[in-house]
């Protein structure tokens, strides 16, 4: 199959926000991404000019991201890629479930357009 034949899609997964900072690269920093990888993931996405939203994995396998927000900062997340969500409903029930109190959560989505893979997180405050 082509995959310029195949129709766009999106996949969503929940995300957790831990906090909020003036840059991405702090924002990565702040969730266990070296300096320098964080520093490469953040001239490799504004390179590949992307939605924004970048995600990373540190060394201990877990899937982290930031977010631009309207307020200019970035919010930092932890992200659980797998398993991914047919629905947005679908990960926002799963954010329920792995939320504790006082954490916020937000529903992120893999856009899938012709073959091209795009990560954005929803920032709906």
């Amino acid at each position: 199959m082509n995959s310029a034949s195949l129709a766009p899609a999106d996949i969503f997964y929940p995300a957790i926000v831990r906090d909020k900072f003036d840059s991405p690269i702090d924002a990565f920093i702040s969730l266990g991404v070296p300096s320098d990888e964080a520093m490469d993931v953040v001239a490799a996405s504004w390179h590949a000019s992307g939605t924004g939203s970048m995600v990373a994995t540190t060394y201990g396998g877990r899937s982290v991201a930031v977010v631009p927000l309207p307020t200019g900062h970035w919010a930092a997340c932890n992200v659980f890629i797998e398993p991914l969500c047919s629905t947005q409903q679908e990960a926002e029930r799963r954010i329920g479930r792995l939320l504790k109190p006082g954490t916020r959560g937000k529903a992120g989505v893999l856009a899938l357009s012709a073959g091209n893979l795009a990560l954005t997180i929803a920032c709906n405050q």
